[in-house]
């Protein structure tokens, strides 16, 4: 019997940018988005596709997770409330602020929630600007004010949290 959801055993991957290969060439633009709605994490923090019966690895340079663009919602008094985030994987959901994180070569990241693990998401460039514009630079770290807390970035940190 022939599965209409096979894939084929080339490796599927994820670069630094976000962009999928299967077998080394780039995935057609609906297969990609099935892919990203079905991203799911192991128990030793490694990414799998799920598509019905079929399991396959999904090799990630960076992350598995981007934010494809954000959102900032304003109270009636100006102040930040909170950053809506339209991700990846087509879900929408508030940035935890307490979970930002910049690495060394300044590339902005957050946790989300996934399978019961933190796992990071990539910020990018044109959002990690719409957020600095709202920072403040007196202090001696940077901070950013949402909804009432105000956070400095943590270290980058690759590993999901949690399980």
């Amino acid at each position: 019997m022939a599965y209409l959801l096979e894939i084929e055993a080339f490796p599927i991957r994820i670069n630094e940018r976000g962009a999928w290969s299967h077998g080394g060439k780039s995935l057609h633009p609906r297969v990609e988005l099935l892919f990203r709605k079905n991203i799911c994490v192991n128990e030793d923090g490694s990414y799998r596709i799920e598509l019905g019966p079929n399991k396959s690895a999904l090799e990630v340079s960076d992350v598995a997770f981007f934010v494809q663009s954000i959102s900032i919602v304003r109270g009636s008094d100006g102040e930040v409330e909170s950053v809506q985030m339209t991700l990846s994987d087509g879900t929408v959901e508030a940035l935890e602020p307490t979970t930002l994180m910049q690495s060394d070569d300044n590339v902005l990241y957050c946790r989300v929630l996934r399978d019961s693990f933190l796992v990071p998401c990539r910020f990018p460039t044109a959002a990690y600007h719409e957020l600095a514009f709202l920072m403040d630079f007196s202090l001696e770290e940077p901070t950013l004010q949402i909804g009432g807390t105000q956070v400095s970035f943590g270290v980058y940190e690759k590993a999901p949290k949690g399980g």
